[in-house]
């Protein structure tokens, strides 16, 4: 049987994101482009998803998404992220690393956020600056904290959770 080849490349508009969730605002350009060779029984994948500027916005959420750019990087069964950076809550979003998504999902995922301002619960605001990195599976996975400093607002320090693990 001879190789089988496809192609794919394309942009969309990330106001169609409204279709899954019709509360959903949102905006940006969302392009694609994929390629696929081999047999079908075990076909060889590579492609990139890039973001740019994406702003995501729920009346329920009590942060947005804004200036959302950069890169996923298909290849075979793993996705990496590369350069994805944004504003959330008018502070700084910065998300990297890989998931395995077949056979077995695993993920090692990082996320830094600084200068984030939080109005939540209502009436309360504070300021975060946190260093996260997520690992493993779904069913066994561990959230580690590098550094995370929450402020209020109004009086100061009210949590630094430097080195903190979470299983």
């Amino acid at each position: 049987m001879s190789p089988v080849s496809l192609s794919v490349e394309g942009y969309f508009d990330a106001t169609l994101l409204r279709m899954l969730k019709p509360d959903l605002k949102s905006s940006g350009v969302i392009s694609l482009e994929a390629h696929s060779i081999g047999s079908v029984k075990d076909p060889a994948f590579r492609g990139q998803v890039q973001l740019r500027d994406i702003a995501l916005s729920a009346d329920t959420s009590p942060l947005d998404l804004e200036k959302l750019n950069g890169s996923l990087d298909i290849e075979n069964n793993r996705v990496r992220i590369s350069n994805l950076s944004g504003q959330v809550g008018g502070g700084e979003l910065i998300l990297g690393g890989s998931i395995l998504y077949w056979p077995n999902p695993q993920f090692d995922l990082t996320l830094r956020v600084k200068s984030v301002r939080l109005r939540y619960p209502m009436g309360f605001r504070m300021l975060l600056d946190s260093d996260l990195a997520l690992t493993g599976k779904a069913a066994a996975s561990t959230l580690n904290v590098a550094r995370s400093v929450c402020r209020n607002a109004s009086s100061g320090v009210i949590g630094d959770g430097s080195n903190a693990q979470i299983a």
